[in-house]
């Protein structure tokens, strides 16, 4: 099942929207369908620690397990129950390293929602949560975490390849 997920903004630097904008006029990536890849590859790579991160949280909020109706609260962005004491102390986020994103109007870019699967609906969610943030910073911070890791080995590798015209360029 699918989820369209309200996001408002996405904050970038120019650095970051020019890559953005690389990957869909050279690459053929529609705008909203990148943002969407990128939080399917976050979800992805860092699957382990959001199941992990939703146990804790599930059972801080009373839940007996994540499995169930913990998970499509996240899913379906539904209103959490309080939690029992406190927010569990989650592991390090891998996004710690990535620092919020100045949400100036010059950076900002306009989105209305995106799509994306239930599981990675409620990745974003949770992300939120363990963050201590709202979609448009997280969603934000997930985009610059995708380009630092993929810019190179990913989009650069495309590029390249168009410009000298060959399957292995050389770079």
């Amino acid at each position: 099942m699918f989820c369209e997920v309200s996001v408002s903004y996405v904050y970038g630097s120019p650095e970051t929207w020019e890559k953005y904008d690389q990957a869909c006029n050279e690459l053929g990536w529609n705008k909203k369908t990148l943002l969407t890849q990128l939080l399917h590859s976050y979800g992805a790579k860092e699957l382990a620690y959001y199941q992990r991160a939703a146990e804790m949280d599930a059972l801080a909020r009373g839940f007996s397990s994540h499995k169930g109706e913990h998970y499509r609260l996240l899913r379906d962005w539904g209103e959490l129950p309080r939690y029992a004491d406190s927010q569990p102390p989650f592991e390090r986020s891998p996004l710690a390293d990535i620092p919020d994103i100045p949400t100036g109007a010059a950076g900002r870019r306009s989105f209305r929602s995106i799509r994306c699967s239930g599981r990675n609906s409620a990745i974003l969610h949770l992300a939120t949560i363990v963050e201590r943030s709202n979609i448009p910073q997280t969603l934000s911070r997930i985009m610059l975490w995708h380009f630092n890791r993929y810019w190179h080995p990913g989009y650069i590798s495309q590029l390249e390849a168009d410009s000298q015209l060959t399957i292995n360029p050389e770079f």
